[in-house]
């Protein structure tokens, strides 16, 4: 269905048709209003009577208004000043957050392009107009995942593929596999919502396919260049054992000669921590001599090189052809935001807890389904201790007042088909890779840590507690909280995403560069290989 041009008598601006339309959501606003009549406190916003062509428009409410319209209800009108499309994106962003999909907010952006006046953008009579704003709006969506890609892709199947548009628009298929059909498919099939799935699932085959025979092939290449060089050192050696032998008084020494190797792979599972990102807590530089600077634009490329290291270190490791490593772990440690636990953060904070879920929220998704292009995923969650709803620590309840965890139960049932979530209640999580334990946990249970000793003796007492009561002793150890980037051997201390700011040089920490932990599991042989993944900026 689509939103009326006029409702309650007045017109309805461009800026609130960014967003979809559903004829459901009025009727449980027409039941609501029925049984509680209407809230007074989430007036329908509107333009100001002296806005010309658009004067008193309605920008924000509409789901509303055609309700008190269908009641014959007079509704509550807020006059709001200032830009209506800034104000829509902003309005729409807090309500519905929660609600959107990822094929919702590309939309809300490709129709901003569409209808936004490109002057505003001092872009006018120019062939490359439409390009250069595409890049700006997807700028101004960013925060929801939304890339200058997206937006000229589709443009693309508007223009090409007007039924694949009309699917998307009703959200009977997802954006990628759209681009999927665009890109390649069997042009006897009608471009039904069955089909695209199907497709879609056909092309990540083929993209597999393709990539078991390019491995295949780089395999067998280098198999003959070992046997070559194998060759060539075997008769090098010949040479200098005759030279020795025809040597008076020189004594034989034995020459290293490489293990060859036998064509077997090891097979390891990598894992990523992820964990104290408090990606909307900032860090003035003013306040920390210059050392660091923390924002949410900050936070998003942080997170993104994360994403991208994890990736290229993965594909680094397999590019030796004797590893195979066919699953990556990544554990969500907690503290992703920094909430309100003390009263400062409600004026330090660049956005309120419900925000900052709802932008990273975004984030993450765009990330697993990064990362489930290259690797099968599963994510393991655990919640921090910043994320809870109020400023007192809840034990039993910690799960059910926490944003994180709640964050956690969304992303697991939209992203179902990309990746395994585990998912509980509990502070503790405990799982197994070639079977070896591992228990994870935030760490804000290890208390102390400033001590002459450091860290070492509260956390290995705790460990050894977390061991002795659930019987099932771990073989390693996730945690987080400390912002610090340590290897006890079989704990494993995250680092994070903030880096230094006022409260570490307050208690005298170290300046740790902003950084993330990965390892890998061998199969045999357990831990190896673990690297900081480094997010922060490099100075030039």
């Amino acid at each position: 269905m689509q939103c009326p041009d006029t409702i309650l008598g007045r017109k309805v601006h461009p800026a609130a048709k960014l967003f979809p339309f559903f004829e459901k959501n009025v009727e449980e606003l027409v039941t609501s209003c029925k049984a509680n009549g209407y809230m007074t406190s989430k007036p329908i916003i509107v333009m100001p009577n002296d806005a010309g062509e658009w004067a008193g428009a309605i920008i924000d409410g509409c789901h509303r208004g055609v309700a008190c319209e269908r009641l014959g209800i007079e509704p509550t009108f807020m006059v709001e000043i200032g830009d209506p499309w800034e104000i829509s994106r902003a309005a729409n962003s807090a309500q519905r957050g929660g609600l959107m999909t990822r094929v919702d907010w590309i939309m809300a952006a490709y129709r901003d392009w569409r209808t936004h006046p490109n002057t505003s953008f001092g872009y006018t009579g120019s062939a490359t107009r439409g390009r250069l704003t595409a890049e700006l709006i997807a700028k101004r969506w960013g925060m929801f995942g939304v890339k200058r890609r997206h937006l000229l892709e589709a443009s693309t199947i508007e223009k090409k593929y007007p039924e694949v548009f009309d699917l998307l628009v009703n959200r009977e298929v997802t954006f990628g596999a759209a681009v999927s059909w665009i890109e390649g498919h069997d042009p006897a099939l009608p471009a039904t919502p069955s089909n695209l799935r199907r497709n879609n699932t056909r092309a990540k085959m083929r993209f597999h396919i393709l990539d078991k025979h390019k491995a295949a092939l780089r395999e067998k290449q280098l198999q003959s260049e070992k046997k070559q060089l194998l060759d060539r050192l075997v008769e090098a050696e010949a040479r200098m054992n005759a030279v020795a032998a025809a040597a008076v008084g020189v004594s034989e020494k034995r020459i290293w000669v490489p293990r060859p190797h036998h064509g077997k792979t090891r097979n390891m599972t990598a894992i990523a921590m992820a964990s104290d990102w408090h990606v909307e807590e900032t860090v003035d530089p003013r306040s920390v001599a210059g050392v660091n600077a923390y924002t949410m634009e900050i936070a998003q490329r942080r997170v993104e090189r994360f994403f991208d290291a994890i990736i290229w270190n993965i594909e680094h490791q397999r590019a030796s052809a004797r590893l195979a490593i066919d699953d990556l772990l990544l554990w969500i440690g907690g503290d992703i935001i920094t909430g309100y636990i003390h009263k400062e953060l409600m004026e330090a904070n660049q956005a309120s807890p419900l925000e900052a879920i709802r932008w990273v929220s975004a984030l993450i998704a765009s990330g697993v389904e990064h990362l489930a292009d290259h690797i099968r995923l599963r994510v393991i969650c655990d919640y921090g201790n910043h994320g809870r709803t109020g400023e007192k620590k809840m034990i039993a309840t910690g799960a059910a007042n926490s944003f994180e965890y709640h964050m956690y139960c969304q992303l697991a049932k939209d992203l179902a088909g990309v990746a395994d979530f585990f998912v509980t209640p509990s502070a503790h999580h405990r799982v197994e890779v070639y079977g070896y334990k591992i228990h994870t946990h935030h760490g804000d249970d290890v208390k102390g840590g400033n001590g002459i000793g450091g860290l070492a003796p509260p956390l290995l007492r705790r460990v050894a507690g977390w061991d002795a009561q659930s019987n099932n002793v771990a073989d390693y150890h996730l945690i987080g909280h400390f912002h610090r980037a340590i290897d006890f051997g079989n704990v494993i201390v995250n680092g994070s995403m903030i880096g230094y700011g006022p409260y570490a040089q307050y208690i005298g920490a170290p300046d740790e560069p902003p950084c993330q932990q990965m390892f890998y599991i061998d199969e045999k042989r357990g831990k190896t290989m673990l690297t900081p993944l480094w997010v922060g900026e490099v100075a030039a």
